[in-house]
């Protein structure tokens, strides 16, 4: 049987962490969004740099942020921050979009990731954040069956660091709610 789809694994020699095809999901939405190829870019928690690598072959002005300082390996400014710690501290630039594809779950404290990837914001700009699917119909059944969701079980939060299960509804409202200590 001939997949409809081809499954990426990598992008020009750089390893992909995500499910497969996430990267070129989040490419699309990007390219949906429409900013222009010179938008500076902030890319978080980037491992290898595939995606990064990606968005410099398309023209956008890209700054990463992987904390294993040997890990990255793209041709691009790379800060080795803690984003479990206020980065945005350390972060003299402000960005027209800030990307946290499969991060966030990582983190002991979200609500503060999402309020730093906003405050590095350039009005306007966006902010695109990707989590595993805890929502999904197999999730919830694992989560009936054995009390953890799909992707943070014993075995995730150990091996994969999998800590903090994020559902839909959490980012937009935790967005909402920073809003006015932001805009002080």
């Amino acid at each position: 049987m001939k997949w409809p789809f081809e499954i990426e694994t990598e992008y020009k020699g750089l390893a992909i962490r995500a499910p497969s095809n996430l990267h070129q999901e989040c490419y699309k939405l990007i390219d949906r969004i429409g900013l222009p190829q010179s938008a500076k870019v902030l890319d978080l928690g980037s491992g290898e740099g595939a995606f990064t690598k990606r968005l410099i072959d398309k023209g956008f002005d890209v700054r990463a942020v992987e904390i294993e300082a040997g890990r990255f390996q793209a041709d691009a400014l790379c800060y080795h921050w803690d984003l479990n710690r206020e980065f945005s501290l350390l972060c003299e630039e402000k960005f027209d979009l800030v990307l946290a594809i499969e991060v966030i779950e990582h983190l002991h404290d979200p609500r503060r990731f999402l309020k730093g990837c906003l405050s590095v914001l350039k009005p306007n700009g966006w902010v695109i954040i990707t989590s595993p699917n805890v929502e999904s119909w197999v999730s919830r059944i694992k989560f009936l069956r054995t009390g953890r969701f799909l992707w943070f079980d014993e075995v995730h939060y150990e091996t994969l660091g999998h800590i903090t299960p994020i559902f839909s509804w959490q980012l937009p409202k935790s967005a909402m709610s920073l809003r006015p200590i932001l805009s002080r």
